[in-house]
């Protein structure tokens, strides 16, 4: 067998695993998902026959990145021509704590969380209502503690200033354009420009 025919079972029998063996690395961004190696190639003798032999600095690539591993749908591909053919990403926000996670889509038990606050329910063998209840109150505890700093508000006619001791005592009696305008959502709160004292 050449060297080619060499590095072209090496891509066959690497493609049979990603999409057969859960136990292979990255088995969830191919038979994970549910791409599959059409029966024609599930023999080396048809998949070479089809494919050719491989083609130095190349490795096998799927056209439709979404689609199974077919005649139609496979070539020999560079590494800088596969990196111009990636799925679309996907932004996923957790429902626990906001934070937003980008990905190809290949979340692998996807539930609405993000893996710090899966891996932490985990850790602490909390159940998932229980996790939601303790996060939203560190999220309300960090809300109040933001609350509690400090603000100046500098009229923007006479350029007098106010101080408060915390947000939200300017906040009760300058409403919460205050919030608005400390969060930059708008510029100015009831004829004052609104700061943080550091």
């Amino acid at each position: 067998m050449s060297t080619n025919y060499k590095e072209g079972y090496s891509s066959w029998s690497s493609m049979i695993q990603r999409c057969t063996n859960p136990k292979r690395t990255y088995w969830n961004l191919y038979g994970g998902r549910g791409i599959k190696v059409c029966d024609r190639w599930k023999f080396f003798k048809n998949f070479i026959e089809d494919m050719g032999p491989r083609p130095n600095g190349t490795s096998i690539d799927r056209i439709d990145p979404n689609g199974n591993y077919e005649p139609s749908n496979c070539r020999w591909a560079t590494p800088k021509e596969q990196s111009a053919n990636k799925r679309k990403k996907i932004v996923k926000t957790c429902i626990n704590c906001n934070d937003t996670t980008e990905s190809y889509g290949t979340f692998r038990s996807w539930n609405g969380e993000c893996h710090k606050c899966h891996e932490y329910r985990r850790r602490n063998k909390i159940a998932r209502p229980t996790c939601e209840k303790e996060i939203n109150k560190i999220r309300a505890s960090k809300v109040r503690e933001k609350h509690r700093k400090p603000v100046i508000g500098i009229n923007l006619k006479t350029g007098e200033e106010i101080y408060f001791d915390a947000q939200c005592d300017a906040i009760k009696i300058y409403g919460n354009g205050v919030n608005n305008c400390l969060n930059n959502r708008t510029n100015t709160a009831k004829g004052y420009i609104w700061k943080y004292v550091i």
